[in-house]
């Protein structure tokens, strides 16, 4: 499944178009179909698990943060995040103005890769900040050292411990079935 690729064209139904017009409801909506599109055409089948694994906590270095707090009065243009801010990416890394820590935690999570674990936030910064992911020069594909530089450059370090993780496990899947 992991090699295929599919086009997936969608309508939304007649019932649910009002509804879909607010851009709150299709955060909650747009999961809700695609799970039951997986379920109707792949007959997906899964469950969510929740284990201790070795996580790496995110936690400020001693010499303290070096990024700041969002000013609310500034505008970004470039990709909405998820979780709130705004992202844009040039050739010297990933820009993000008005995010979370938690945010910075799951982008280094994926830079990192699955050999690498899940990295969550433990700073105790509750706050929205303009952090600069600089991508250093010359390293290749070596992702250790890639989020190592990252956080320094940020005045964070990662601390290795154990921690609940929840996961997705897929328990049937097959092929689509036609239209």
């Amino acid at each position: 499944m992991m090699q295929e690729r599919y086009d997936v064209v969608a309508k939304v139904g007649e019932a649910d178009m009002a509804e879909w017009q607010k851009p709150a409801s299709q955060k909650a909506m747009l999961p809700a179909m695609l799970q039951a599109m997986f379920a109707e055409r792949c007959k997906l089948v899964a469950h969510r698990e929740t284990k201790d694994a070795s996580v790496s906590f995110l936690v400020v270095a001693k010499a303290g943060q070096k990024f700041k707090e969002t000013n609310p009065d500034e505008t970004h243009t470039g990709m909405t995040l998820p979780g709130g801010g705004v992202a844009m990416q040039d050739q010297s890394g990933m820009k993000m103005y008005g995010i979370s820590i938690a945010t910075v935690a799951v982008f280094l999570t994926q830079i990192r890769g699955e050999a690498g674990g899940t990295i969550m936030d433990k700073t105790g910064l509750t706050g929205k900040y303009d952090v600069v992911l600089k991508t250093p020069e010359g390293m290749g594909p070596d992702r250790e050292y890639i989020v190592s530089t990252m956080l320094d450059d940020l005045g964070l370090k990662l601390e290795s411990g154990k921690a609940p993780v929840e996961k997705l496990v897929i328990d049937h899947m097959e092929r689509p079935s036609a239209n």
